[in-house]
C-alpha cells in the first residue's frame, strides 16, 4: 500500500464555523489509506463540521485514521457513515486529544458477505474537555466480521461518553462481532459514561461486548516504583502503555510520533 492520502480540516479564528465533507471511493480490488486531520489555532474557539462518507466495493480495503488536535476552545462534530461490499475490509483508527467538546459519530454497514470493519479509538481528555465517541457496526450480510475497541484516558475534570451498538440482521447468520471500551481515570472529577449494545435478529452468531472504568491499577504503579521510577513517570507509562495499542496503527511515523509527544506532554513528559 502506498503512503496514506492526508487531508487536514481548520477550524478557524473566533466566530468562524467550518463545514467539510468528504467522499472516499475505493474501487472493487483496490487498496488505499487515508488519513483525517482536524487541528485549530491554539487561541482559535470556531465551530467545525465535518463528514466522511466511504464506500468500498467488492474487496476493496482501505485503512482510514482521524486525528482530532483541535484547540481547547473549538467545538466540532464529525459523521463518518461507510458501506462495505462483499469481502472489502476496513480499519478504522481515531485519536481524539483535543477540543472543548468534539462529537464522533461513526457507522459502518457491512453490506456484502464477508466484509470486515475493525475499529480502533483512543481518547485522552483534560481540563473540563468534554469528548463523545458513538460507534455503530450494521451486519447486514451473512458471515461478516466487526471488531471495535475504544481505550480512554481522563485527567482533571474531563469527561468522556461511548456508546458502541452491535447490530446483526435477520439474513447476517454466521457474522462475529466484538466490542471493548476501557476507561482510566486519572483524577477523582473525571467521568466516562459506557454503554455497550447489541441487537441481535438472527442465530448462529458470535457476540461479545465488554467495559471496564476505573483509576490506575496500584499493583503496577507499586511494580514500577519498586524499580525506581517516581511516582509521576510510572504513571505516564502506564498511560501511554494503555493507549499504545491504537497510536500503533496509527499509519506514518511522524504523525504517530506526534500524537504520543502531545499525548506525554499532558502527562508531565518530554
Amino acid at each position: 500500500m502506498e503512503a496514506p492520502l492526508s487531508l487536514v480540516h481548520h477550524a478557524g479564528a473566533a466566530g468562524t464555523f467550518a463545514c467539510t465533507r468528504t467522499l472516499v471511493l475505493v474501487e472493487e480490488g483496490a487498496e488505499a489509506a487515508v488519513v483525517e486531520e482536524y487541528d485549530s489555532p491554539d487561541a482559535g474557539d470556531g465551530l467545525l463540521n465535518a463528514v466522511t462518507e466511504i464506500v468500498l466495493e467488492p474487496g476493496a480495503r482501505l485503512v482510514h485514521t482521524t486525528v482530532n488536535t483541535l484547540g481547547t476552545r473549538v467545538r466540532a462534530g464529525v459523521v463518518q457513515r461507510a458501506r462495505l461490499g462483499a469481502g472489502a475490509s476496513l480499519t478504522s483508527v481515531s485519536v481524539s486529544l483535543g477540543a472543548a467538546i468534539f462529537k464522533l459519530e461513526a457507522s459502518a454497514a457491512l453490506e456484502g458477505p464477508g466484509a470486515h470493519s475493525e475499529v480502533l479509538g483512543a481518547v485522552f481528555g483534560t481540563g473540563r474537555q468534554h469528548l463523545d465517541d458513538h460507534f455503530f457496526q450494521d451486519h447486514v450480510a451473512p458471515r461478516t466480521r466487526s471488531d471495535l475497541l475504544v481505550r480512554v484516558a481522563l485527567l482533571e475534570r474531563a469527561r468522556a461518553s461511548y456508546t458502541g451498538r452491535l447490530r446483526i440482521a435477520v439474513d447476517a447468520a454466521g457474522s462475529e462481532a466484538r466490542q471493548e471500551n476501557r476507561n482510566l481515570l486519572l483524577s477523582e472529577a473525571a467521568r466516562a459514561d459506557s454503554i455497550p449494545e447489541l441487537e441481535i435478529l438472527t442465530h448462529e452468531v458470535q457476540c461479545s461486548h465488554a467495559a471496564a472504568t476505573g483509576p490506575v491499577d496500584p499493583a503496577q504503579l507499586f511494580f514500577l516504583r519498586s524499580r525506581g521510577i517516581g511516582a509521576a513517570e510510572a504513571e505516564r507509562l502506564i498511560v501511554m502503555g494503555f493507549l499504545e495499542p491504537v497510536f500503533a496503527r496509527i499509519p506514518g511515523e511522524a504523525l504517530a510520533d506526534a500524537v504520543r509527544s502531545l499525548a506525554s506532554r499532558r502527562l508531565g513528559g518530554d
